[in-house]
């Protein structure tokens, strides 16, 4: 008992030096407040309605089935996102790793020892008796805690919870990144499918035309240069085609790779971009970024790992105090130690209390290195947010212009095809000359194709637009 005593009292000693000791412990590195965000976006329109931000599936407003299909298919099969999702199990295995050292650990030891000379070391003579051994079995259990004094298993545990859900985060930036690029690849192969039909279209136009100019040099109005300058005319329309074809062929080949298959192994059966319909889109406040976008919040959680790491840190420069308590039963039969017989029992409590004298600056410079980790973390944090805002800005405009510049050529491409077909009638009857011809082919092709492309970059804006959002992250905080 009076073991026991002393016990008491030296754990109270170091309980109130240790209450003494945190004060002095205390981290007063405060944690870093978000960059500024602006009052409102400088390319937002201002809300003519109030509606809902954009929910996690937001490749949904698009109201395509075969895109829905893919983004689900490539959700469960890309290999990055695998990668991430594995990233999050290693992360949260640390964590627990790091939250038990908060707990004290027990053990059971069952261990049997031969020792000779018999009588003890010094006892063996030239005879055989004395060398004879023993055997100790015993049989016992031992817990050992490590008094949390200066709080640093408690922010370790806390450091690898916030990586745990950076790793979170990250797995939502790359299923983020995935939906976006997937989505936009799609996009990219319906419109070459639009300019491969344009480009084809437009070499039957100029072989048509090609006819009309060689019966009316036939008839004397038309000369040989004029049907050689429409074969090149040809030539090149025909040159075209292979390229939005090859064009098709790597947005088909991204897609297959971002599904996580083969290019074999995929088929589409979208063929225009005409099925694909603009959505629209609430950019709420900037502020609610913070809690939208997965990497901003990753930077945030990283932050708050870095600042618990100076903790840590700082713990590691004062005396670690651990406590091993081991009782059980020994004997020099077994026999004996199955009975538990009263002198078979042991026990053992033993106080240990370390304190590091000379490390050269190494414990010093440790926090000096996680004071410096953290200053980095917050940059990036503040950086992530700026970054944020400057996406959200580029896709709003980008999606404004873009929609702009779209509806005038539609216009321009309505007016190229009327053009055309009063340039033709008027060719055949002699009304025109053969340049007002090629110029009307060649403005009625330029005009749809670039038609094509206006409405892929409109659709492929507003992708950008969801992800600078951050997907509309459904989260009730937000």
């Amino acid at each position: 008992m009076a073991g026991w005593g002393q016990l008491a009292k030296l754990g109270l000693t170091l309980t109130c030096g240790a209450l003494a000791g945190c004060a002095l412990l205390s981290d007063d590195t405060p944690v870093a407040a978000p960059q500024a965000l602006p009052v409102a976006f400088k390319n937002a329109k201002p809300p003519t309605a109030q509606l809902p931000p954009p929910t996690s599936e937001w490749w949904k407003d698009f109201h395509n089935d075969e895109l829905n299909h893919l983004i689900a298919t490539a959700l469960t099969n890309n290999h990055d996102l695998r990668v991430a999702i594995t990233r999050i199990t290693q992360t949260e295995a640390q964590a627990t790793v790091a939250g038990a050292a908060q707990f004290p650990t027990l053990s059971a030891d069952l261990n049997q020892a031969n020792t000779a000379p018999y009588f003890g070391v010094g006892t063996a003579s030239n005879g055989s008796a004395p060398w004879a051994s023993q055997r100790l079995p015993e049989a016992s259990l031992k817990a050992s805690y490590e008094v949390d004094l200066w709080g640093k298993n408690a922010a370790s545990a806390k450091s690898a919870l916030a990586l745990a859900q950076a790793s979170v985060y990250y797995r939502e930036v790359v299923g983020l990144t995935l939906t976006s690029d997937l989505t936009k690849a799609y996009f990219d192969y319906l419109a070459e499918n639009d300019r491969t039909a344009v480009a084809e279209r437009n070499v039957v136009i100029v072989k048509e035309s090609l006819k009309a100019v060689r019966t009316r040099m036939e008839q004397g109005d038309a000369t040989i240069n004029e049907v050689m300058q429409q074969e090149t005319a040809l030539a090149t329309a025909q040159a075209a085609v292979p390229v939005h074809r090859l064009n098709r062929e790597r947005a088909f080949d991204k897609l297959a790779a971002l599904m996580g298959t083969t290019p074999a192994e995929l088929s589409l059966h979208g063929k225009t971009l005409a099925g694909i319909e603009m959505p629209k889109i609430n950019t709420g406040i900037p502020a609610q970024l913070i809690c939208r976008r997965p990497d901003i919040r990753r930077a945030e959680a990283n932050m708050l790992s870095a600042h618990a790491d100076i903790q840590v840190a700082r713990a590691k420069m004062y005396p670690d105090l651990t406590f091993s308590l081991q009782g059980g039963v020994g004997a020099y039969a077994y026999s004996s130690l199955l009975g538990a017989l009263p002198q078979s029992r042991f026990y053992s409590i033993i106080g240990d209390l370390t304190q590091s004298i000379f490390d050269a600056g190494q414990l010093a410079a440790g926090v000096q290195l996680q004071r410096a980790k953290y200053e980095e973390m917050v940059e990036t944090y503040r950086q992530t947010i700026i970054e944020s805002v400057h996406d959200v800005e580029d896709a709003l405009a980008a999606v404004r212009l873009l929609g702009e510049q779209q509806k005038s050529l539609a216009e321009a491409a309505a007016n190229a095809k009327q053009a055309h077909d009063l340039a033709r009638v008027s060719f055949d009857r002699g009304a025109v000359d053969y340049l007002m011809l090629l110029e009307s082919e060649r403005s009625l092709d330029s005009s749809e194709d670039a038609e094509i492309a206006a409405r892929d970059d409109r659709l492929k804006a507003s992708v950008d637009l969801f992800k600078a959002l951050g997907g509309g992250l459904e989260d009730p905080h937000c």
